[in-house]
């Protein structure tokens, strides 16, 4: 599904129709990220100490650029001078699944981009990009949970893994405001009179559908492709008649 949105984008994207499409696609998919940032962070942020490693993760990352493994590192540091103050303990998340998506398109673009337009090297960009994000995620599981599984009554091991997951939420709040900036700011944050108010409507209407409704992923993708079918309208119905 990601390749073949990927390869439309790519084909058609200058298109009006299919910016159109992706005008109520791309605020929705913003939404879901923060949903499931916020459904993350609650689980994983349980004390103070969470909420200031979450805190300072993203500002490492959305300030000074600081990749996530110097981040983890640090914070595994952090967690082994400060393990003794523990009161509650949390298992690590996975990442959630709009960010695999939204890295699998990055990818995608990636290849077609840097290499001259050719399909090819974008599918092999977006299939590298979701193997290495998968490939630490198992590699974790596989040969960290027999790990884990003897160590679940050690709170320094507990309560480190509950700070990697907090420094995560920091670095996943980092990628929703670069997104958001790019979507909700299409020309630049030259000031708030330069939001794309269509964008924002729609943000806050997925979270409404998310939050009260618990709307499921795919029906939200459809009614947001709906939605940018009657942007399209909407936009060629304003266009002068020659």
């Amino acid at each position: 599904m990601v390749c073949g949105l990927s390869t439309l984008y790519a084909h058609y994207g200058n298109s009006a129709l299919l910016i159109a499409l992706f005008s109520g696609l791309k605020p929705a998919v913003l939404a879901i990220i923060i949903f499931a940032t916020f459904r993350m962070g609650q689980k994983s942020l349980v004390s103070t100490w969470h909420y200031l490693v979450a805190l300072a993760a993203f500002l490492l990352s959305y300030f000074a650029g600081l990749p996530m493994p110097w981040i983890i590192v640090g914070v595994i540091a952090v967690g082994l001078l400060r393990y003794a103050i523990l009161s509650k303990t949390s298992k690590i998340d996975a990442i959630p699944g709009p960010l695999v998506i939204v890295l699998a398109y990055v990818g995608f673009m990636a290849g077609f981009n840097h290499f001259h337009q050719s399909y090819s090297m974008a599918a092999i960009g977006l299939i590298t990009t979701a193997y290495f994000t998968f490939l630490p995620n198992f590699a974790l599981i596989f040969v960290g949970a027999p790990l884990i599984e003897r160590t679940q009554k050690n709170t320094c091991i507990q309560f480190i893994l509950s700070l990697v997951t907090a420094s995560v939420v920091g670095v996943i709040v980092n990628l929703a405001c670069y997104l958001g900036i790019g979507i909700l700011f299409p020309s630049g944050v030259s000031s708030w009179y330069a939001i794309d108010p269509m964008a924002l409507v729609w943000v806050l209407f997925s979270l409404f559908l998310l939050f009260k409704y618990k709307i499921g992923m795919l029906k939200l993708i459809l009614l947001s492709l709906a939605y940018g079918f009657l942007l399209f309208l909407w936009r060629l119905n304003k266009m002068p008649m020659g």
